[in-house]
């Protein structure tokens, strides 16, 4: 919970994204995007725009590096395969097929990333929380101004 209420400042479905993403554990971008289209859609007076808004708000939160690509899996010689970690490709988002997934999103051509799935960064995460904590502890011994400069 204190996670999700650190992002609500990057955008209206942030914390519906980070919150679903803690659900999974580990998901792609376009069924995470239309997944949340769909639990959207029926309630909220669509105009297209609403699929936009949650792309965005992911590619803001992997902007924040607040969420991150999982390991690759790279076959090795022993028939184990070994996780390869690429901090050059661990923020960089794939090309997705927005208006497929509006359309309906079921077909592969709608879901080109199916293979790059994504995963909370734990370790930005602790650090925002962590961040936030000695704000909130400066406001409450010195004043406001303090937890500002903090």
């Amino acid at each position: 919970p204190h996670y999700i209420s650190l992002v609500s400042h990057l955008g209206d479905y942030a914390s519906v994204v980070l919150n679903l993403v803690f659900k999974y554990g580990r998901i792609s971008a376009s069924e995470l995007i239309f997944e949340i289209y769909q639990s959207i859609k029926d309630e909220s007076s669509s105009d297209g725009k609403t699929i936009y808004a949650i792309e965005k708000d992911f590619r803001e939160l992997v902007k924040e590096k607040i969420l991150k690509r999982c390991p690759a899996a790279k076959s090795s010689e022993s028939g184990v395969p070994e996780l390869v970690d690429d901090e050059a490709i661990s923020f960089t988002i794939p090309t997705l097929n927005i208006k497929a997934l509006e359309a309906g999103g079921d077909d592969e051509k709608a879901r080109p990333d199916a293979e790059v799935l994504w995963r909370p960064n734990l370790e930005r995460l602790d650090q925002l929380l962590r961040d936030k904590i000695i704000e909130d502890g400066s406001v409450r011994r010195i004043d406001k101004e303090a937890g500002l400069i903090m």
